[in-house]
């Protein structure tokens, strides 16, 4: 079996966190993925 790797541009990275300013207990995490075509980022 052959192994490749992602250049290091295409790596995923982690995202921005958001606290909880107003502790509800029904509250939910969510990861939302989003890819700006305006920057030189990779989706």
């Amino acid at each position: 079996m052959a192994e490749f790797t992602l250049p290091s541009n295409s790596k995923v990275v982690e995202g921005r966190i958001y606290k909880n300013v107003q502790k509800l207990k029904d509250s939910k995490i969510l990861k939302i993925y989003r890819w700006n075509p305006e920057t030189n980022d990779n989706p």
